[in-house]
This record gives C-alpha cells, structure tokens and sequence, in this order.
C-alpha cells in the first residue's frame, strides 16, 4: 500500500486502488546529461526529437563520449520512461521497450525507474491519460519555454490498481489500441479507394464508357461546327482509346477561352471583392478551404479577374489537381487560369475533363519547370478534349454528381 497524504480526491477508484504519487512508484526520478551528439562516441545519446510517435530509431541516435566510471546511473534499460520536461514537447514520454546499445540519454529528458509495485507499461498508460495531461499543463512553469521539473513531475498524482488488475487493463488496453490501429489503416485504406474510385469514374465517362448513347442526340461534329465554326476536328488520333461514334475530339481552345483573362492591378480591385489564392483551394478535390476578401489580406501586384461559370485552374504543379467551378466573381492569382467554356461544351463537363486522369498526365508530361512545374498557355490550348453530344455532356454529369455525391456521403461518415 502507498503512503499519501490526506487530500480531497480528483474523482472516485474502486475501493481496491489506492492514490499515490509518480514519486511514490518510482524507485529514481534522474536528469539526463548535458552532452553533445558525436557521430561517433562510447554511447549512444538519445534526445527529444529521437522519439517520434513512441518510437525510436536507434540506427538514426548520434553518439557521445561520457565519463565511463559516472555514466552506470545514466545507462538506459527496458522498462524505463523518458519524458520530456521543456519547450513545445513538455509532457511527451516514452517507454524504452528495447536498448541496442549502451545508450545514455539528454538533459531535457528526465528518466523514471519504477518501483516493483507498479508496472511501467501502466505508468505509461497514464502518461498518455487526460487526468495526467491536466496535471500537467497546471504544473507547467513559463511561458516562452514551459516546463516542468523532476520535482513536480514526482508529485503528480495517479490511480494504482492492485498489479493483477495493472496487467488486466494493460492487456485490455494493448488489444484495443490494436483494434483502433487496424481500423485506421482500414479507414487510410477505404479512403484511397474512393479517391481511386472517383478517378475511375472521369476515366470512363470521358471514354463514353459512363452512360449509353442516344442515337438521336445531334452528333458532337455537327454541334461542333455549327457553334464554333472555326473549332479543329481531330480526325487521326492513334494515342486516344476509341470513341463513340457520335463523339469527337477537339482542342481546348475550339471549346473555351483559355489565357485571355484580364490582369487587374490589386490598387484597382475593391475592399469587398473576393481575393482567390493558391493556397485558399485544397489539392487533389478543388474545394475552397476559405473565402476572403481584398481587404481581409497583404496583397500586391496584380490578379486574374473572373466571373460566375468560370473554371479556375492551377497551372502550377498540375498534378495537384487544383481546379474549380465557381459560383461567384473574383480575382484570383495569376498561377490561376480562368477559362470561359463556349455553348458547346458544358461548363461541369469540362471542369470533370479538367480534371480526369487523361487531361492531369498531359499536363504532367508537358509541364515545364523542375521545382514548381508549370503549364504554358499554348500546351493547354492544345489538349485534346473527348466530345460528346451536348445532351450526353449532361447525362454524364448527372451521373458522375450522383456518383461522386455517394462517395463522398462514405468519406464523410469515416471522418
């Protein structure tokens, strides 16, 4: 039985636990040393930023040299906890399950030992609790650099269950952290597939593989030409999978406008407006992560001006896959495209084809630029573009929403 002092308990235990503190159940509360890592020493110096996700890669921990007839106190063994005592990482611990070589450890590290009443992968239960957690952001001294001493550290207060009941609810808590960790790499993994899942989707329906075709629907050609007389017809594409018959292949350009947006100076644009940036739409969906105005921002030079149906592309890092319809006017970043569809494209169609896998490999492959890639204005009003009968364009975006819509009511319910 631990001794403790009389005080008000924090909340109810069963009458068989027993409050202590992290002192009571520690055989040693000790400082690390005050060492310089050495690509080469006597012992291996763990620190602060070795322990990522309570894990160590012993491999990666430099050396030091230390005072051979001094360094027994400091020498680590399994079942010993480490916690970090200062700065952003104040409260982090970590239970030392396997030491491959004769390894010491930092001075923001403080070590405890239990006692053998006590297990460490308990301690380490409540090292990660909310109560602990509590306690210490209560206990935390400074403000630049909080931290916390041995001294407190050893006073924190804890539940101790008998050490059968310890090993119980060790146990029981290892088979759910493994039930939560399979169900996490479940969840990464379903999540990927609904992203794979919805590319797969572009990929069909800009094949004419989504929805039957009509018969009757006036052939894409003869719509073509009769809305854009000037529009290129692509008769000889041996790189582009078959198409329906009542398709046709074009350009960019023969079905939108593509780089003739106005520049706007920013000292011309008003308070109100709405100032689009790069990092304001979220890669690989095209949602808007926020919306702010001119005056909600430090901005200058210059912005596209846009307006409601246009396409917003991201000519930068294509492969990010930054596009989106808009609903609104605005003005948005000059490593922004607006495109202006014509009537003979529909304007969900196009920003689908923007965004399929066909059209993001073109851009890839002809993007020029190694660190920040980008698409230059002639390669994209060269892409070729799969045209369907103006009534298909609406059926295939109909049932692409439809789909895409369900997916996304899945992902949703895993978040």
């Amino acid at each position: 039985m631990f001794h403790y002092q009389n005080f008000e308990p924090p909340f109810p235990i069963p009458e068989s636990w027993k409050w202590a503190t992290v002192g009571e159940v520690s055989s040693s509360i000790l400082y690390g040393v005050s060492e310089s890592a050495k690509p080469n020493g006597k012992y291996k110096l763990l620190r602060i930023t070795d322990i990522q996700d309570n894990n160590v890669i012993w491999d990666n921990v430099p050396f030091t040299n230390f005072d051979t007839s001094n360094a027994e106190q400091y020498i680590l063994q399994n079942g010993d906890i480490l916690f970090a005592r200062t700065g952003a990482t104040v409260g982090k611990s970590y239970l030392v399950r396997e030491v491959p070589f004769n390894s010491i450890y930092a001075s923001y590290l403080i070590r405890i030992r239990t006692s053998n009443e006590i297990c460490p992968k308990y301690l380490k239960l409540f090292f990660e609790a909310g109560y602990y957690w509590q306690q210490i952001s209560e206990g935390s001294v400074g403000i630049g650099q909080p931290n916390v001493n041995g001294t407190s550290l050893g006073q924190l207060l804890l539940p101790v269950p008998p050490k059968a009941e310890q090993i119980r609810i060790i146990n029981r808590a290892e088979s759910l952290t493994e039930l939560i960790s399979s169900i996490d790499v479940w969840t990464e993994n379903l999540s990927r597939s609904i992203e794979q899942t919805k590319n797969k989707i572009l990929d069909l329906a800009m094949q004419g593989k989504l929805v039957p075709q009509n018969p009757t629907d006036e052939p894409a050609a003869d719509m073509l030409r009769r809305i854009n007389p000037k529009a290129k017809i692509i008769t000889d594409n041996p790189h582009y999978p078959q198409l329906p018959e009542n398709w046709v292949l074009t350009t960019i350009d023969s079905v939108c406008l593509y780089g003739n947006s106005k520049t706007i100076p920013v000292s011309d644009i008003n308070a109100e407006d709405w100032i689009l940036e790069l990092e304001d739409m979220e890669s690989y969906t095209g949602r808007l992560l926020q919306i702010k105005s001119k005056k909600e921002r430090v901005i200058s030079g210059s912005r596209h001006s846009f307006k409601s149906g246009d396409i917003l592309f991201s000519r930068l890092r294509t492969y990010l896959n930054k596009v989106h319809l808009s609903t609104n006017g605005g003005f948005c970043s000059t490593e922004m495209i607006p495109i202006t569809p014509f009537k003979c494209v529909v304007s969900e169609y196009l920003y689908y084809w923007l965004r399929s896998p066909f059209f993001v490999e073109y851009t890839i492959s002809c993007g020029y630029g190694v660190k920040m890639p980008r698409l230059s204005t002639s390669d994209a009003n060269k892409a070729i573009v799969p045209l369907p009968p103006l009534d298909e364009q609406k059926r295939i975006v109909e049932t692409i929403q439809r789909f895409h819509d369900g997916l996304d009511r899945i992902s949703n319910a895993l978040n």
